[in-house]
């Protein structure tokens, strides 16, 4: 993130919000006296204190509700239950998506939201309401702890929402939904710089961070800082089923300005390799390189240009490729071969 000049306060603050149902938002941010208006999408209402409930976080729906998952509805089955948001400047997590398609059908302004159970986007007169992702969210997003200041705003110019899950205290894991990929990208960020209040300014993200700063979703760096950067491609069985396989050599084609190191995490079944390199991308962001080298069985570094082949000949029922950089790079193709072990 690029920081702005510095705010007197010592962090953010949002005035209280108008939000008339079936009318405008208008958000200000108190020190820098930004003002964004959205209108609400016609077929919901919002009450700040809806009578006869005490979280409000729950959104009337006048769409069919006979055909939404349970666990989204309130006891009376007429409440969708959307991320309370107690920090953000709105009293429930959601953005406007100007334009997407809904079912294969080009939709503008859409609404997505943050419900109790994931991340859903729903078209602006209240039909096809889907989950977004092909798997559905993240289970960090399903049942924010109470207190967290949550934030969403839609970048057309990266085609994906961004979602600020901020915890009431220490920081928390945020995360990028790339629409056309239809996959989630989790990220995070030092405890000062945790976003409290998010906006699209000129095509740009910017949020307001707990250390009082406005800063920017841009630029090769944080605040001086490398921006690390991981992918894991997996998990891959190399052997025959049942068996150990030997993963004979692997080729790599990146676009980077430098160097983009891999490597090749093992594991005895598919969860198993999975949860080993989230263990390591974990260590790597939290300095432990010799914990997380730990759980590498090979690896090496790809530069731009002309592809390389290495051969690690790696042993394991499965693997994952773990991708690390902390310059601008972009992923071109991987080819692997592997065969049997014998036994």
């Amino acid at each position: 993130m690029v920081a702005s000049k510095p705010k007197q306060a010592s962090r953010s603050k949002v005035r209280e919000l108008k939000w008339p149902a079936l009318g405008v938002v208008r958000r200000c941010h108190a020190e820098g006296g930004l003002q964004f208006s959205e209108p609400f999408p016609a077929p919901w209402a919002v009450n700040m204190r809806p009578s006869g409930h005490s979280r409000p976080g729950l959104v009337r729906y006048s769409g069919m509700v006979d055909e939404l998952p349970q666990e989204m509805l309130d006891e009376d089955a007429k409440l969708l239950d959307v991320v309370s948001n107690s920090g953000a400047g709105s009293p429930i997590a959601w953005c406007r998506v100007r334009e997407c398609e809904l079912n294969g059908i080009p939709t503008k302004n859409a609404m997505a939201m943050l419900t109790a159970v994931g991340l859903f986007i729903v078209g602006p007169t209240g039909m096809s309401l889907q989950p977004l992702g092909a798997y559905g969210s993240p289970e960090e997003l399903h049942h924010i702890k109470e207190g967290s200041s949550v934030s969403m705003v839609h970048s057309p110019k990266e085609a994906g929402i961004y979602v600020f899950v901020t915890p009431r205290d220490g920081a928390g894991t945020h995360w990028f939904f790339d629409m056309g990929h239809c996959g989630y990208w989790p990220m995070s960020y030092t405890e000062s710089h945790q976003p409290l209040w998010a906006s699209l300014e000129s095509s740009q993200v910017v949020v307001g961070c707990k250390d009082g700063h406005t800063r920017s979703i841009a630029g090769p760096n944080d605040d001086g800082r490398d921006v690390d950067s991981y992918a894991v491609i997996g998990p891959l069985r190399i052997g025959p089923p049942g068996s150990t396989g030997i993963l004979t050599s692997i080729r790599g084609t990146m676009e980077c300005e430098d160097s983009v190191p891999w490597r090749i995490i093992a594991g005895e079944s598919p969860e198993q390799v999975c949860h080993n390199s989230e263990s390591a991308v974990k260590y790597y962001q939290s300095g432990g390189t010799a914990m997380a080298e730990a759980y590498s069985v090979a690896g090496g570094t790809w530069h731009g240009g002309k592809p390389v082949t290495k051969y690690p000949r790696a042993r394991a029922p499965w693997v994952c490729v773990l991708l690390k950089a902390n310059a601008p790079w972009s992923y071109g193709a991987i080819t692997i071969e592997s065969r049997g072990a014998g036994g």
